[in-house]
């Protein structure tokens, strides 16, 4: 079996993406949500992240509070890096894991690809690609501030970057219809080259 990842930048309509190929029957699995997993209570990376920054960081419920933990590492690069660290390793054995007990290939949603050097253990990786200004006023539409929006694109990849260095790309920025079509044209073109043992 194989993993394939559909990257991007954020905004640029990822998980969206991933559900159109759900509809084709595709399994398919995001790295966000998996992140998740490893701030819950009683994992180690929420225990190393509790060790470094203390009680301030949890929300009442004892869960990590994201908010506040964005807020430092996007201030302080050294501190993102460390997160980093703790965090990519432990989203990446899960992805493998999970694919390693599916019958069908894995699509999975993997917004820092490229930044984390995992495009190498994928099959085939797919960019999700929609204008800057596309991408702006979506991310303004989820009550993002421009600071924020600027903030946060300065630590990853360009989203040119990561189309260019991308197998496929993806056109996101018109219906969701239009969506589904690529995505029928890749899902298909994909699974028939994994069938058939094509690398290229």
């Amino acid at each position: 079996m194989a993993i394939i990842a559909i990257t991007g930048s954020i905004g640029a309509g990822k998980s969206t993406a991933l559900n159109c190929f759900a509809e084709l029957g595709a399994p398919t699995a995001e790295a966000d949500k998996l992140a998740h997993q490893a701030y819950q209570p009683g994992s180690p990376v929420h225990s190393l992240i509790q060790q470094r920054w203390g009680e301030k960081i949890l929300t009442v419920n004892g869960e990590i509070d994201r908010s506040a933990l964005a807020k430092i590492v996007f201030q302080r690069p050294e501190e993102l890096h460390w997160l980093n660290q703790i965090v990519h390793p432990f989203v990446k054995k899960n992805i493998i894991s999970l694919e390693k007990t599916l019958s069908g290939n894995l699509w999975c949603a993997v917004p820092l690809l490229f930044e984390t050097g995992w495009q190498e253990d994928m099959y085939k990786s797919i960019c999700v690609w929609c204008s800057p200004k596309i991408q702006k006023n979506r991310l303004l539409a989820r009550g993002w501030t421009e600071a924020e929006i600027s903030q946060r694109l300065k630590h990853h990849w360009s989203t040119a970057a990561k189309a260019a260095s991308s197998d496929y790309v993806i056109i996101n920025q018109g219906s969701r219809d239009n969506l589904l079509k690529q995505c029928q044209i890749l899902y298909n073109e994909i699974e028939y080259k994994i069938r058939r043992n094509i690398t290229r």
